[in-house]
């Protein structure tokens, strides 16, 4: 019997219902851990294509792939797994999962960090992940949601965010909207357009910023990392926001020969 490594089982009991069997089948297919902005996932049967009745078979067709349907949907609303759909099936990942005593590998397939990245850029972490969740992110600070008395003064915190947000007149002509089209317009890789809007008007770059952000890009641009391969290496723009990849040390300037080969 596989054992769930999160905490507060009985909470996830109440969260997620029967579809905790199903956490604990994913848990145990899966092969191996990586961890990317602090958050640990477990990748399972290593990233190969699975179905629900396949899911349904590892149980034993104890439960009907409906079952399996409805308790996946749950497992993803809840923010427990993540999953890419791919040709006749699904790639899975359990988000949290401490499975291995060896380190987790930071080398992560590209849609599991684009999903984490959204997860995390739509809002606060503490608006946009549950309490239960909480516990299961490595992250220093976290909020002690057994305490009452902290966790009744967190709730009082973002009630008053979300007055304030009330409160807040749209953004003018030429604010983080303009800055943000200049901004997509810079980065050669477009994709995830509406997920890194949203981190970008989290960040709200004010004008030297903006264009801090942009030379970083051209530099970029110009290097070898960004150019080689028709530009496969190119982080998504996401990626490339919740890393603040601005702040990297730029690459070096290339010195390009000229027409008779002579540096």
């Amino acid at each position: 019997m596989v054992s769930i490594p999160f905490a507060d089982v009985s909470e996830l009991r109440k969260e997620v219902g029967n579809a905790l069997w199903l956490l604990v089948g994913l848990t145990g297919l899966v092969t191996k851990e990586y961890i990317f902005s602090g958050v640990r996932v477990g990748e399972v049967l290593g990233g190969a294509r699975i179905s629900d009745a396949q899911l349904a078979h590892s149980f034993n067709n104890s439960f009907p792939a409906l079952s399996i349907r409805t308790w996946r949907r749950r497992l993803l609303k809840a923010g427990l797994i993540i999953q890419r759909r791919i040709p006749s099936g699904l790639q899975i990942a359990v988000v949290g999962t401490k499975k291995f005593n060896k380190a987790p590998s930071q080398d992560i397939s590209q849609w599991m960090a684009d999903q984490i990245s959204a997860m995390l850029g739509e809002t606060d972490l503490t608006r946009s992940i549950r309490p239960t969740q909480l516990s299961r992110l490595d992250r220093p600070n976290q909020v002690d949601w057994t305490d009452p008395a902290k966790s009744k003064q967190l709730r009082m915190k973002e009630e008053c965010k979300r007055d304030q947000k009330r409160n807040t007149p749209p953004t003018p002509q030429g604010g983080v909207s303009e800055r943000f089209t200049r901004f997509w317009n810079s980065y050669p890789r477009k994709i995830g357009k509406g997920s890194a809007e949203r981190l970008f008007n989290r960040i709200k770059p004010d004008e030297a910023l903006l264009n801090r952000m942009i030379q970083a890009i051209e530099a970029w641009q110009r290097s070898d990392d960004w150019t080689r391969e028709s530009g496969r290496f190119v982080p998504h723009p996401t990626t490339w926001l919740n890393r603040r990849g601005w702040e990297d040390e730029l690459p070096p300037k290339q010195v390009q020969a000229d027409e008779s080969g002579w540096m």
